[in-house]
């Protein structure tokens, strides 16, 4: 138990201030969209007309695949000689490792998206509080995450395939993230991250009620990810 604990501990060593960087620049930059709008528009018609008009749906979307970037490079060939020798100490088996760190960067993600969710109710109370026309008040609020797909994906309140649409990109992301570091350390290339972070990312914001393409985004998902294990299982096997 106490080297699977060494390996999540050397993940979060690796990825912990990049990460919290990359978030607050993520989240500063959302909160200028914010103040931008509000100054270039004279009226908005509620608050998911100011959200959509900032393009702050764009920041965090950058700020997922910045994310993404650093969780998929923990493990490769340049990272530090430290890691290395722990690696080579702990004797893991690959496999495991990958696992491990794709747990490792499920729950990342899964942090990402909670702040990103806490930071957008923010956002949203900021500028009713700072509203030049008629106050807006909590139906306001509710409103617009329930007509913005940015919002509404963020918090999907009771559409219940958002949120496991959501947890299985996490899932996913992480695994492949995880893959990509196995396969670069020895020598392959395994990109399926790549067209999974831009997939999440323009497929996030969807709108209201569409828990069929919410269906087919999950199941391609776990397709991807699923053959990327494979992949990690098979060279394992060829190199034993």
């Amino acid at each position: 138990m106490k080297r699977y604990g060494s390996i999540w501990m050397l993940a979060a060593q690796n990825t912990l201030w990049k990460l919290l960087l990359i978030w607050a620049l993520t989240f500063l930059a959302e909160l200028g969209l914010i103040v931008l709008a509000m100054g270039r528009l004279d009226y908005w018609d509620g608050l998911e007309y100011l959200v959509s008009e900032s393009h702050a749906a764009l920041a965090a979307g950058a700020g997922l695949l910045a994310t993404c970037g650093v969780l998929a490079l923990n493990g490769c060939d340049g990272a530090s000689s430290r890691s290395r020798y722990t690696l080579r100490r702990l004797r893991v088996d690959e496999r495991t490792l990958t696992l491990c760190w794709g747990g490792h960067n499920a729950l990342c993600l899964l942090v990402f998206w909670g702040a990103q969710a806490a930071w957008a109710l923010f956002l949203c109370r900021f500028a009713m509080a700072h509203a030049a026309q008629t106050p807006f008040n909590d139906m306001s609020l509710f409103l617009a995450f329930f007509r913005n797909g940015f919002l509404h994906s963020l918090l999907p309140l009771q559409e219940y395939s958002r949120a496991i649409r959501n947890g299985i990109f996490l899932l996913c992301l992480g695994l492949t993230a995880a893959c990509f570091s196995y396969q670069q350390r020895h020598g392959r290339r395994g990109f399926a991250i790549l067209p999974l972070s831009v997939l999440t990312v323009v497929s996030f914001s969807q709108g209201f009620a569409m828990a069929e393409t919410d269906i087919a985004l999950s199941a391609v998902a776990l397709f991807t990810a699923a053959g990327a294990v494979w992949n990690v299982w098979r060279c394992y096997e060829d190199e034993a």
